[in-house]
């Protein structure tokens, strides 16, 4: 942090603006008597502005708790005790060819210890931070990547890799990575003062006492609310919870109790990139259903390029030192003077980081204000100018391409960074743009799935003035929420779901169609024709405008621990029923045995299913509440109640609930003898073999993905474990990489109730958005066809991945759509008549760039 009162307002602008931190300033003067343009008053007053808004999005976000605090740790004290920030600021510099140092002697480390749960899951803050556990995993990783012969620890009391995919990644840093796992809440860290190691004492499996040594210790430190939180929760007149974290609508997780005020983010809780991502989008939907689009006026993209694009360029270059990563491998000002030196070039900008809106925004407006009329960006991958359509722009990733592969070579990357800055200049002089293609969409959304997913969705879609039509195979609505009763906090279920039943029934813009599936879906983002077939009727196609796939999963039947067998072994979701329905009565009940992990995170499953843990807190706590003295041990492997839903952990325990911790090879085995269940376990901390004879035995299957048919019907794919692929899995997590079809629910991956709502509101926010265009405008790097080349031999519409090529049976020749087409090139590539081209990539710009080059 800097400590003086004078700072940069923005890394990221282009002309560099500075402010004074008035709790930090002194007012003696200097800087006032220093400043040539005489812009300082050290006398101005603070204003108040009145703004008019019609809605408020709440993000305030997060701040790392104090290791201090922690002071059993030695952060602050002891030099080589860092936090995961801390650590992952000293990882980046490793891409930059410095080495990984520890802090006290500048010794490269040879071995590394993380310690979890360093301000969260305790008395003072009783909730888990989410994301801890997989921060120290990929930090991990990267640190052996870097080095592979460095040693790594990690201790930790729950591993809770509970994310789509995440128990494969904790997998491959156990089982390709070599690193360790010693469960187990370290209480102090000591530093042997002569060497700055550090040592850390617990007990070893066996009970021992270990004291292992260790050049660095990384503490994972939790979530807490920012700091002015509260006092902008008053202002609002929204409440906060527990914890300091912003209460939400029930059923409804991104709505304040205040109408037109939403939030989304960590401002609610602990939780990771995606569903931080997906909780701003739907916090966005909210606000886009608040009022039809149905009856605005569409604005559409101009038809006709700029008047730009076709003068003699006058190029502006911006090139970006990615926080001053680049900078450290390259010479920029050499770079930045060879390219004031190329014709055509008026104007070179140095930016710190060009992947950020803002800086591409503040790009944007310096072209608006000057002459120029294109641009070169310089950076890396990240670079998406979509604001830049009516300016010829050209991308150059130079840090994965170049900085990054040629770190020893800083010299003879910094000419070829040169060259590519000439060719990209010698593209933009010699291109030829035609009319951008321009295709209207069809204002009408089809939702596969009448759950909680669907109908949450399909009311959303429906309030912004889009028709919708649900489509589901059974003959009735609700899907796997029909077999919820309770939530955690003993909220009741069904009524909401009746409520929501009626709502789409009463909806004129939503039409419903049960007992319906979908046989085909055809065409592209904004235009699909879709064949849906009616049970025992006729099938019929209809149009659609987008699709949302809320199909959902399904709960695996087990086939071990005799279930099947004895009418005493039942799951949760059974158990829960009977409770709702007197059938199982906990009064009459001594003792019950649950088990966890039934089918999932092994060799056949290896996901974690991330609702059972909490499905078993519920049943237990309520059972627990209706017949204190009931017995209740739950068998488990690592306790999923992240976030909030960790104090539910500790009330059960309270309230006397047992958890027993077993290995996936050491399962608990479950017999029937003597018209009674016995359950056999060896208990980890003691080390011997213990036995239960339980009234009742509860299993938490997995949840079962049942996609296949319907990933064939929709041509995407799906993941390892049968759920459906997103298009990016932080970033774009209900996008599947074909255009206009999205997914939510247990479609994409076990959650629980909020995260489908939220889910499947961040997917209606896809869809309005894509249908309130009105019409597509392709990019300016669309695939042409040269039909008196073109042979009609179909090779470019099977390599095409957004099926943006078809053949038009009648000429014989392939033919584009443009509106899908992402200029990717594999059609040129794959073509063997040289009948494919690539708007603004044709033969006159790709010799002159040649030319240039040689």
């Amino acid at each position: 942090e800097n400590p003086k009162a004078i700072r940069c307002n923005s890394q990221v602008a282009l002309k560099k603006s500075w402010v004074i931190d008035i709790n930090r300033c002194t007012k003696c003067g200097l800087c006032a008597e220093k400043c040539p343009a005489h812009a300082i008053d050290l006398e101005m007053q603070d204003e108040i502005r009145d703004f008019n808004v019609g809605n408020i999005i709440v993000s305030t976000g997060f701040e790392e708790y104090n290791a201090a605090d922690a002071s059993a740790f030695g952060y602050q004290r002891y030099p080589n005790v860092l936090t995961n920030l801390e650590l992952e600021q000293l990882l980046s510099k490793v891409f930059s060819q410095e080495q990984l140092c520890r802090p006290s002697d500048g010794k490269v480390p040879q071995s590394v210890a993380f310690l979890q749960c360093i301000g969260s899951r305790n008395q003072d803050r009783d909730y888990c931070s989410a994301v801890c556990c997989m921060y120290a995993l990929k930090e991990a990783i990267m640190l052996k990547q870097a080095k592979p012969e460095i040693d790594i620890t990690i201790y930790f009391m729950d591993m809770r890799a509970y994310g789509k995919s995440y128990h494969r990644y904790y997998e491959q840093a156990r089982d390709k990575y070599g690193i360790k796992f010693e469960r187990c809440r370290v209480p102090v860290v000591n530093q042997d003062f002569r060497s700055k190691d550090l040592l850390i004492t617990h007990a070893g499996s066996d009970n021992k006492i270990i004291t292992s040594r260790f050049d660095m210790v990384v503490l994972s430190v939790g979530q807490n609310p920012s700091s002015y939180f509260t006092d902008i929760c008053k202002s609002l007149g929204i409440k906060t919870g527990k914890w300091g974290f912003c209460e939400t609508q029930d059923f409804n997780p991104v709505a304040t109790d205040q109408p037109g005020i939403y939030v989304c983010g960590t401002a609610t809780g602990p939780k990771d990139i995606v569903d931080t991502v997906t909780e701003s989008t739907a916090a966005a939907g909210q606000i886009l259903a608040s009022g039809s689009i149905a009856t605005k006026p569409i604005i559409n993209n101009p038809q006709t390029p700029s008047d730009a694009v076709n003068l003699e360029p006058k190029t502006a270059v911006f090139l970006c030192n990615c926080h001053h990563q680049l900078s450290q491998i390259i010479n920029t000002e050499s770079i930045k003077e060879y390219a004031k030196s190329l014709p055509g070039v008026v104007k070179v900008f140095e930016v710190d980081a060009l992947c950020q809106p803002e800086a591409r925004q503040q790009v944007l407006e310096y072209l608006k204000e000057n002459n120029e009329n294109s641009v070169i960006m310089v950076g890396c991958s990240r670079i998406i100018p979509w604001e830049f359509s009516d300016y010829p722009v050209d991308i150059i990733d130079i840090r994965e391409t170049v900085a990054w592969v040629h770190r020893s070579e800083n010299e003879a990357a910094t000419n070829k960074i040169k060259q590519l800055i000439g060719m990209s200049l010698e593209k933009i002089r010699a291109r030829n743009i035609t009319n951008v293609p321009v295709v209207s969409v069809t204002r009408r959304a089809l939702i596969i799935g009448g759950g909680l997913a669907g109908m949450t969705a399909a009311c959303l879609v429906a309030g912004a003035g889009i028709e919708v039509d649900i489509i589901e195979k059974s003959g009735k609505l609700g899907g796997n929420s029909g077999k919820i009763h309770h939530l955690l906090d003993r909220k009741e279920f069904p009524s909401y779901i009746n409520q929501l039943t009626e709502k789409i029934k009463s909806e004129p813009l939503i039409h419903l169609r049960l007992n319906t599936e979908v046989l085909q879906l055809e065409g592209y983002a904004g235009n699909f024709k879709c064949t849906l077939q009616e049970k025992g009727g006729e099938s019929s196609e209809n149009e659609y405008g987008a699709v949302i796939v809320a199909s959902g999963a399904e709960g695996l039947r087990p086939d071990e621990y005799l279930y099947g067998k004895s009418e005493k072994v039942i799951t949760q979701a059974e158990l829960e029923d009977g409770l709702a329905s007197k059938a199982i009565l906990p009064e009459n009940i001594k003792s019950i045995a649950m088990i966890q992990c039934v089918g999932s995170r092994d060799s056949t499953r290896p996901y974690c299913s991330r609702i059972c843990c909490v499905k078993a807190l519920k049943n237990a706590l309520y059972m627990k509440q209706e017949n204190p003295q009931i017995e209740i041990t739950m068998f488990y492997r690592d306790l999923m109640s992240y976030g909030l839903k960790e104090e539910y952990y500790t009330r059960a325990r309270e309230k006397g609930i047992l958890f027993i911790r077993f290995e996936p090879e050491k399962k608990p085995v479950v017999t029937f003898e003597n018209n009674e269940l016995k359950l056999i376990t060896t208990e980890p901390e003691l080390g011997k073999e213990i036995t239960l004879k339980p009234d009742w035995v509860v299993l938490s299957p997995a949840i079962v993905p049942c996609n296949t048919d319907l990933a064939a019907v929709l041509d995407t794919e799906l993941s390892p474990d049968g759920f459906f692929n997103e298009a990016e899995p932080k970033f774009r997590s209900v996008d599947i990489v074909r255009d206009g079809v999205y997914i939510c629910g247990l479609a994409h991956s076990p959650r629980d109730i909020s995260e489908t709502i939220v889910q499947a509101q961040a997917a209606a926010e896809r869809v309005i958005s894509l249908l309130a265009k009105g019409e597509l405008v392709s990019s300016r790097y669309v695939s042409t066809v040269n039909e008196r080349r073109c042979s009609g031999c179909e090779r470019c519409v099977q390599v095409c991945p957004y099926q943006a090529r078809i053949i038009d049976t009648e000429k014989k020749v392939a033919v584009v759509l443009p509106a899908i087409c992402r200029g990717c090139g594999a059609c040129v590539a794959a073509c063997p008549n040289g009948a494919a081209g690539i708007t603004d990539s044709g033969a006159k710009q790709i010799f002159s760039m040649i030319d240039y080059a040689v």
